[in-house]
């Protein structure tokens, strides 16, 4: 009889749909290492498969399981119908080869796409209808492939990457895009877009209020939310005033703010964190010498190693641009020559080690 019991509960714990809420108890019934990964961006976009191998070989060898990818919009639609998966294909099947894990940054729209008027690259959906569609291709092609997680757009609280941000319409994207590609594989992790810290003299939107507004009467069906707190040249703090790091701890005002509207229960992923390096006799600015950004990578990885509402923690980035003259090209781990930083060896050490806090 008590075996009859067991099978009988089982089949019924089998029968329940994994949805948003479902699939969270699930992932914290036994807390898992957390998922560490390199940001690749579009540096492998046209890419040789040698090249592309190099970049899974460099995440392996630094302990980590992770690559988070743009799979531009206005990469693989450059016309309305017409995909091209060439290299996505090519980075999944490298990655799947080496037993790296894909985070799809879902972002970008092509010029046909666009509202009218718009021509930066940055430019949101003229239709959220019509992302949701893209959206939900990428679905169907990849995670038959083992490409579940997937995050919606790139820091869209900046003007940066959403001219005159806004929370609504971004929300609307969301609301549209989720059930559609929730309807092509049920057993999703979707994050909110990786969101940038602010200042009050910038020209984006606080996270925490971006959050609030975007999902104002629970239109955001996300499993986390994605937040990029880059602290350099300091190192990542979570004592005195507020700072990049301490928005996403507990008590802090992006933690509160996805309490309130998504759930106690919703993680924060760290989905870019880094510091660019210095070239040879530069001074001032905010470039840090490579020791320096070995220090602040390896104490945000810490920190975000200790805390069990972190969801997960991207570095960025992998190489150097060659012959970057500005710092956003100049945030490698490795040199544009493949060389490794020192951030290498610091990172490696660190995920040799167990985090007794997860």
């Amino acid at each position: 009889m008590l075996f009859a019991l067991v099978l009988l509960a089982l089949a019924v714990a089998s029968a329940i749909p994994l949805g948003r809420a479902h699939q969270r108890t699930e992932a914290q019934q036994v807390r898992p290492a957390l998922p560490v990964g390199l940001n690749l961006g579009r540096q492998l976009v046209g890419a040789s498969g040698a090249q592309v191998d190099a970049a899974m070989r460099d995440v392996v060898e630094l302990g980590a399981s992770w690559v988070r990818v743009d799979f531009a919009w206005t990469d693989l639609e450059p016309r309305r119908g017409r995909y091209d998966w060439s290299t996505t294909d090519r980075i999944v099947a490298a990655a799947a080869e080496r037993g790296v894990h894909v985070l799809a940054l879902l972002t970008y729209t092509p010029p046909w796409a666009r509202a009218p008027g718009c021509e930066r690259f940055a430019c949101p959906p003229a239709s959220a209808a019509a992302f949701a569609a893209f959206a939900a291709a990428t679905v169907a092609r990849y995670a038959p492939r083992g490409v579940t997680s997937y995050q919606l757009w790139n820091e869209p609280n900046i003007d940066l990457f959403w001219p005159r941000p806004d929370p609504a319409a971004y929300g609307a994207l969301v609301g549209a895009a989720v059930p559609a590609m929730r309807a092509e594989h049920a057993h999703l992790r979707v994050l909110l877009g990786g969101l940038a810290y602010t200042t009050p003299a910038g020209d984006g939107i606080a996270p925490p209020s971006f959050v609030r507004r975007a999902c104002a009467d629970q239109r955001c069906d996300v499993d986390a939310v994605g937040y990029d707190p880059y602290t350099y040249p300091e190192v990542p703090s979570v004592t005195g005033v507020t700072t990049p790091w301490n928005l996403l701890t507990a008590g802090g005002a992006l933690r509160r703010s996805v309490d309130q509207v998504l759930g106690t229960d919703v993680p924060i992923w760290v989905s870019e964190f880094g510091a660019p390096v210095q070239r040879p006799g530069e001074r001032g600015g905010r470039a840090v010498s490579e020791q320096q950004q070995a220090s602040i990578i390896g104490t945000g990885l810490t920190l975000a190693r200790q805390d069990p509402l972190v969801g997960g923690f991207f570095l960025n980035a992998w190489r150097d641009d060659a012959g970057a003259a500005s710092p956003a090209g100049r945030f490698g781990l490795w040199r544009a020559d493949g060389t490794a930083r020192p951030a290498v060896a610091e990172v490696a050490r660190l995920l040799a080690q167990p985090s007794s806090a997860r």
